[in-house]
């Protein structure tokens, strides 16, 4: 399987100080763009869209909510989904979507600005087969303890591609090295076997649910381009470039929208670390 990951840089800056002027810099605030987290999946809960627009770096302040939008989501039998604003700047609908169809996001906000996404398909997902553990005790860059992996069939007849997600005591793991991702380009139709999918170790007791998600190419591909532009930092490395949204305003396609919707498929799997 063509495992990919992405891991954020964490750089240290140091520095000796001293008779230093105070110099006052008049850095320019930067263009406000909307930044679109939205989903829809198989699974019967709150499909949810979050709105906020980009901030000042220096303004250390949170991203502002765009409130008082109307969003909904649509389907090609013509379903019109209705998601309401359950606090600032995150709209919900509690229901299921369904396999195989094709839903669009769509937004106004209370300015009249209209965007939408292009199409995602909600693709079935194999089931996980086994989510099983292993206790390394020596674990190069890593420290002792279990780690997670999961045994499944990969469906032989189109292109899958893969997200892992997995949550501890009911805690999604937000870490960015354990974002992993994978298109099926070398497992097409054949078992996945012990594929990992933790790079932190969990305890003893711990209570570990796993979601298997079948994402689309095109979230796959943003997925790609964010680890090129958040990894690496070498000299050699690809210049930072942006990362493409698949949201854009429907009267002004110019205008650089951040943030992805996608359609998946989810499945998942349980036990608890003994």
């Amino acid at each position: 399987m063509k495992l990919l990951h992405y891991i954020l840089p964490l750089v240290a800056l140091t520095g000796v100080v001293s008779c230093t002027d105070e110099i006052d810099l008049d850095l320019p605030e930067g263009e406000t763009r909307l930044v679109v987290d939205g989903h829809i999946t198989n699974v019967l809960d709150s499909q949810t869209v979050k709105l906020t627009t980009t901030a000042s770096y220096f303004s250390g302040q949170p991203t502002p909510p765009v409130t008082g939008a109307t969003v909904w989501l649509s389907d090609e039998t013509g379903t019109r989904h209705n998601l309401a604003e359950t606090r600032s700047g995150v709209y919900q609908k509690y229901f299921a979507g369904d396999t195989n169809r094709t839903y669009v996001l769509h937004i106004e906000t209370a300015e009249g600005r209209v965007y939408a996404s292009a199409p995602e398909l909600l693709h079935p997902v194999a089931p996980i087969d086994t989510l099983t553990y292993v206790d390394e005790e020596e674990v190069p860059f890593g420290d002792p303890g279990f780690y997670l992996m999961i045994n499944a069939q990969e469906p032989g007849h189109t292109q899958d591609f893969y997200r892992w997600r997995y949550y501890v005591n009911d805690t999604l793991v937000t870490d960015p090295s354990e974002q992993i991702y994978a298109s099926d380009e070398f497992v097409n139709g054949n078992p996945i076997v012990d594929f990992q999918i933790s790079y932190e170790p969990v305890q003893v007791g711990d209570y570990v649910r796993v979601e298997q998600m079948n994402i689309s190419r095109a979230l796959y591909e943003y997925l790609t381009i964010l680890y090129q532009q958040t990894s690496g930092g070498g000299p050699f490395d690809t210049p930072p470039a942006p990362v493409p949204s698949n949201v854009q305003n429907v009267n002004d396609p110019n205008e650089r929208v951040l943030g992805f919707f996608y359609a998946a498929g989810i499945t998942e799997a349980s036990t608890v670390i003994e």
